[in-house]
């Protein structure tokens, strides 16, 4: 579902990024977000015996910016998540399914 532009202004008065926790009332949802989908990363990473220097080379990104993902410490773009779930070969919604 897309999410009006006034969502992202009230989000953004509430100190959420304007990335993939857009549209969280509050900072602290965004930053739960961000831990939940790193640690899925890790997980299906570790899953398939890959390394994060393998995962970040073939998703094209820095190794930095995969192990910062890894522990929730940044928001990322839809679109590095996405090159990330390619080349663990799951569709992208699997890794915003947080149990």
């Amino acid at each position: 579902m897309i999410r009006p532009p006034s969502d992202m202004l009230r989000a953004r008065r509430f100190g959420c990024q304007a990335s993939i926790a857009f549209a969280c009332p509050f900072p602290t949802m965004a930053y739960k977000i961000n831990e939940q989908l790193g640690e899925k990363i890790a997980r299906e990473r570790k899953r398939r015996d890959m390394t994060q220097e393998a995962l970040a080379a073939k998703a094209k990104i820095q190794t930095t910016t995969l192990s910062n993902i890894e522990r929730g410490e940044t928001d990322t773009s839809i679109y590095t998540v996405f090159k990330i779930a390619e080349v663990l070969k799951i569709h992208i919604k699997e890794l915003f399914i947080f149990r």
